[in-house]
């Protein structure tokens, strides 16, 4: 009888751990989604544009050199926007972050201009032809600032 007990305590106290494990999990994936920056406490009031790489658990030459184009695009032509938050760039691994993947549909890697309004997401645009432009770089380059400037205008970041 003593044993029985002490299943059923043990069973009971994994099935708690576990619980608060996939609640700590869920929080972090909304965090990393974008629904607010928690790592510092504060929820970036405001709009302004997030440009998310998005990239799976492999990663192949194509998708790296995605991601490199992109960020040098962004540091040469946004430098400033940068510098002061009216653009943030992140890397997410869509694979690992399913809360993510479903709200921007995300299946593949790529970029993604999310135009936010302190923690809401107030419009985005894929940019799935980042894959057919990397060997044009001057294309490449005209496809992601056209788009980024359009998002950022009808936002009124200026």
């Amino acid at each position: 009888m003593e044993k029985r007990k002490n299943t059923i305590k043990n069973l009971l106290l994994a099935f708690v751990l576990i619980s608060i494990g996939y609640t700590i999990g869920k929080n972090t994936a909304m965090r990393s989604a974008g629904k607010a920056d928690t790592s510092t406490g504060n929820v970036k009031s405001g709009q302004y544009l997030r440009v998310y790489y998005t990239h799976a658990n492999v990663r192949c030459e194509t998708c790296n050199n995605i991601e490199k184009k992109a960020h040098e695009l962004l540091e040469s032509k946004f430098k400033n926007e940068l510098a002061d938050g009216r653009i943030e760039w992140q890397v997410v691994n869509f694979q690992e972050n399913e809360a993510f993947a479903k709200g921007f549909d995300v299946t593949t890697s790529g970029v993604i201009a999310v135009l936010m309004n302190g923690d809401k997401v107030v419009d985005y645009e894929r940019l799935d032809e980042v894959w057919t432009l990397l060997g044009a770089p001057p294309a490449f380059n005209a496809y992601l600032e056209k788009a980024f400037r359009k998002l950022m205008t009808s936002g009124g970041i200026q």
